[in-house]
C-alpha cells in the first residue's frame, strides 16, 4: 500500500461527504439525488446499468450528402443542408469537430479545446478547470454556477461556465485565506455560504460572493480536531475526531455553542467524513473500522457496519448510505452500499479490488469515486453491475469528487509540487 504522510491520510479519511438536498440539504463535497438546484440525476447523459452511455456517440454526420456537404459533425449532431445541427443549441448549429474540437451533449454544443488543456475522448471532454498551482487541492463541492475547493492557499472557486468559453478555465477567486498553520480541513455549501472545518479547532462560514482575506470570525471555536462537515437547511454538522463527538449548530443561532448529538466514547477512534439526510447524520470511523448514524436531534448512535477496512468517504441519497473502504493493501479497497430500510447487515459491496478509494459522490443512477493510488475516477450503477473508469485516461492521485446533472468534478493532488488540478468531465 502506498505510504501516506499523516496529514494526507487524515484528509483522505475525512474530507468528502454528501447530503440529500431537495429543498432541505446541500452538498459537502459532492452531490446526490436532487443534491443541487440543477438536480443530481444523470439524465440522458447518465450511464445505464450495463455501463453504456445514454447519449449519442456517433461521430459522423447523417442526412443527404452529409459527409460531402458538412464534413464530420460533432458526436450527437446531424447534417442538414450543409450545416451540422446540434439539437437544442442556441442557434441550432454545431461546428465541425475536426476543426473546432466541438461535441454535442445534453442538447447543447460545448468546446473541449484539446490543445488548451482539455482532453477529448469520444463524446466526453475532460477539462482542466484550473491548474491550482499547489499540490494539495482537497475537498470539492459544486452548485449551479461554480465549483469550490480548498487548497494550501485557502478556499477557492471558479465558474463552471469557464469550461464553455474560448479558454481552458478561468482564474480562481479566493474566498478565504489560510492563516499560517491554520488550514481548511474540509467544506460544505448551501445556497449562500461555504462552511469550513479549520485545523485551529474552528468552524467558519464564508459568503460565496465575497472575499474577506481570512478575517472571518468563527461560528464555533474550541473544537477538537474537526474533520468532515455537512449542512442542511437549518443546521451545520461536523465530526470532532479528537473528542469522538458529532456536533450540530443552528445556522441562525445567536450563541456559538454547538450541541453534541453523539458522544462516542470507546466505540469510536475518531469520526471523520459525515453526511446528512432529513432524519439522520452518518459518518465513517476511519481508525475504528465502523460506519455509524444518529438522529439529527441526537441520541444513541447506531452502528451500520463493523469491521470495515479504513472506511473513508460517505454519501447518502435517502434510500441507501454509501461509503468507501480504503483497504489495508494496494488493491483491497471497496465501495459499499447499505439499504437504510431494514436490518443493517454490513451492506453490499458494489466494487471490490479498488486502489485506495477516497472521495465518493452519488446521483440518481450511479455511484462515483476516486481511486487515489489507482489514478482513476470510477463509477458503478447503484443497482449493481460492472464498475469501470468514467474516462479512459488516468488522473494522477485524484482525491475529492462532486457531481451535478451534467458533469463530474474532482481534485487531483499529485506528489509533484505545483501541479495539483481541478477537473471537470462532461458529460459524466
Amino acid at each position: 500500500m502506498r505510504k501516506l504522510a499523516p496529514g494526507l491520510a487524515l484528509m483522505l479519511a475525512g474530507c468528502w461527504q454528501v447530503a440529500v438536498v431537495g429543498d432541505e440539504l446541500t452538498t459537502g463535497g459532492s452531490s446526490s439525488t436532487g443534491g443541487r438546484s440543477t438536480s443530481g440525476s444523470s439524465g440522458t447523459g447518465g450511464r445505464s446499468t450495463g455501463g453504456s452511455t445514454g447519449r449519442s456517440t456517433s461521430g459522423t454526420s447523417s442526412g443527404t450528402g452529409a459527409s460531402d456537404v458538412c464534413g464530420p459533425c460533432a458526436p450527437g449532431a446531424t447534417c442538414d443542408g450543409g450545416v451540422c445541427v446540434c439539437p437544442g443549441a442556441t442557434d441550432g448549429t454545431c461546428p465541425p469537430s475536426t476543426s473546432d474540437e466541438s461535441f454535442c451533449f445534453e442538447g447543447t454544443c460545448s468546446w473541449c479545446y484539446v490543445h488548451k488543456g482539455g482532453t477529448l475522448e469520444g463524446d466526453q471532454c475532460r477539462m482542466q478547470l484550473e491548474i491550482v498551482g499547489d499540490s494539495s487541492p482537497g475537498c470539492i463541492a459544486v452548485d449551479s454556477t461554480e465549483v469550490y475547493w480548498n487548497d494550501t492557499t485557502g478556499l477557492e472557486k471558479v465558474p463552471i461556465e469557464d469550461m464553455t468559453k474560448n479558454s481552458p478555465g478561468g482564474s480562481p477567486q479566493t474566498l478565504y485565506l489560510n492563516q499560517g498553520d491554520q488550514r481548511i480541513v474540509c467544506l460544505a455549501i448551501d445556497d449562500t455560504d461555504v462552511y469550513l472545518t479549520v485545523s485551529d479547532g474552528t468552524i467558519r462560514r464564508v459568503p460565496k460572493t465575497s472575499f474577506d482575506g481570512g478575517a472571518i470570525p468563527p461560528i464555533a471555536s474550541g473544537q477538537d480536531a474537526p474533520q468532515g462537515i455537512a449542512v442542511d437547511r437549518f443546521n451545520v454538522y461536523w465530526t470532532n475526531s479528537g473528542s469522538n463527538e458529532v456536533m450540530r449548530l443552528e445556522k441562525t443561532a445567536a450563541s456559538v455553542q454547538p450541541t453534541v448529538i453523539a458522544t462516542l466514547g470507546n466505540v469510536s477512534e475518531g469520526p471523520n467524513a459525515i453526511a446528512v439526510d432529513s432524519n439522520n447524520v452518518y459518518w465513517t470511523d476511519y481508525e475504528g473500522s465502523n460506519v455509524m448514524m444518529v438522529p439529527i436531534d441526537g441520541g444513541v448512535a447506531t452502528t451500520i457496519a463493523i469491521n470495515q477496512e479504513l472506511p473513508s468517504a460517505i454519501a447518502v441519497d435517502g434510500t441507501n448510505v454509501y461509503w468507501t473502504n480504503q483497504g489495508t493493501s494496494e488493491s483491497t479497497g471497496q465501495v459499499v452500499k447499505q439499504l437504510l430500510a431494514g436490518a443493517f447487515d454490513g451492506g453490499t459491496v458494489l466494487a471490490a479490488r479498488q486502489q485506495q478509494p477516497s472521495g465518493i459522490a452519488v446521483d440518481g443512477t450511479n455511484v462515483y469515486w476516486t481511486n487515489y493510488s489507482g489514478d482513476s475516477v470510477n463509477f458503478v450503477p447503484i443497482a449493481g453491475g460492472e464498475p469501470g473508469p468514467v474516462f479512459p485516461i488516468a488522473t494522477n492521485d485524484p482525491i475529492g469528487i462532486a457531481v451535478d446533472s451534467n458533469s463530474l468534478y474532482w481534485t487531483s493532488s499529485p506528489p509533484t509540487v505545483y501541479n495539483g488540478a481541478v477537473y471537470q468531465l462532461t458529460p459524466k
